[in-house]
């Protein structure tokens, strides 16, 4: 979606794939992650998805402000490079 449309940037993404979260965050060009998000509201729904996808966001820099839930929950993280 964001090569075929060309987007260059993200502002807020908030993401409720209803289980898929996994495949977002397991595909996403980890550069344009690192590089091209500001923020991200996060649902997931098993806990092995919560930590495959913490795990991901903070190697490619997030911070996590704020996670709840264990089977299913909330993250919510900011990119730091945005705010300095």
């Amino acid at each position: 979606f964001i090569s075929k449309y060309n987007i260059s940037y993200i502002d807020f993404l908030k993401v409720d794939c209803e289980g898929g979260e996994l495949d977002l965050f397991l595909t996403i060009d980890k550069k344009f992650l690192k590089n091209n998000i500001k923020k991200i509201a996060l649902e997931y729904h098993t806990s092995y998805i919560k930590d495959v996808v913490l795990n991901i966001l903070k190697s490619n820099s997030f911070k996590i402000e704020e996670e709840n839930g264990s089977e299913i929950g909330m993250i919510y993280a900011y990119n730091p490079k945005f705010y300095n």
